[in-house]
């Protein structure tokens, strides 16, 4: 992506995690898919108010064109969080790591926006944000 891509975008990315570099370890819980129908267990690599990247496992793609979002930021468990309806966009594999895919927000919440303004505040440290994707109710 070139900087004039970054130009065009709407609104700006809060970056939580580059996209691993090969060889380097993830989490346990990112090649574990949750037991059904919790859904698939994700990282949330960058969000805007727009939309958001998410890396699944190798063995996770997505199937469906529209999720429920639910971000879980580190130490929350699946009853915490919030939830964000959002329609897949793309997907492309990455490497033999996982899938990595560009969601896009069909709407988005207040919770959602301080979410970003919290953890904008310290991108530089390295977080681990993850979320289960879900067929929307």
């Amino acid at each position: 992506m070139t900087d004039d891509d970054l130009d065009q975008r709407k609104f700006p990315r809060v970056e939580f995690n580059l996209a691993p570099e090969p060889g380097e370890q993830l989490p346990l819980w990112v090649n574990s898919a949750p037991p059904p129908p919790q859904g698939l267990a994700g990282v949330v690599l960058n969000m805007s108010e727009g939309g958001i990247q998410v890396l699944t496992g190798a063995d996770q793609p997505l199937q469906a064109e529209r999720y429920a979002v639910r971000l879980l930021p580190d130490g929350a468990g699946p009853e915490d969080g919030f939830t964000l309806n959002a329609h897949c966009n793309w997907s492309s594999p990455l490497s033999t790591i996982g899938h990595l895919h560009g969601l896009e927000f069909d709407d988005f919440s207040a919770r959602a926006g301080q979410f970003l303004a919290d953890y904008g505040l310290e991108v530089a440290e390295r977080k681990w944000v993850r979320c289960l994707l879900t067929q929307p109710h």
